[in-house]
């Protein structure tokens, strides 16, 4: 049963985290943001970026950062990049997506967070 794409569900979830710390969205609560009470999530499990031989070959290095969006589950369940190094971000990209983070809980309730990552590209 929902009510304009709001599930009982997230209206429950919303209600218990309180409606200050959770905005409804259709498809569930809306990510919290990391920042003041809401500590940066803890990574479980790492996957590093695989240098893409033409970067490589060119000597191309830096940062490419993006805005994740962790699921409830811990898993990256969005990414968007916001500083592109072109030649290298589907290297990132492919790595960031297979991440994983302790879930942050609010409350007791596991609930979806919004933070910035990067991944530095270097030659050595």
């Amino acid at each position: 049963m929902s009510t304009r794409g709001l599930t009982i569900g997230s209206i429950a979830l919303c209600l218990v985290l309180g409606m200050t710390a959770c905005a409804l969205r259709q498809g569930g609560p809306e990510p919290l943001r990391v920042g003041g009470n809401i500590l940066p999530p803890e990574k479980t499990r790492n996957v590093p970026p695989v240098y893409p031989p033409e970067a490589r070959s060119a000597g191309v290095t830096g940062v490419v950062i993006m805005d994740v969006v962790i699921g409830s589950d811990g898993r990256v369940a969005e990414a968007e990049i916001i500083r592109s190094i072109p030649v290298l971000d589907d290297a990132a990209l492919a790595a960031v997506t297979q991440w994983e983070y302790r879930p942050t809980l609010l409350n007791g309730v596991a609930v979806p967070i919004a933070t910035t990552v990067t991944v530095n590209f270097q030659l050595r």
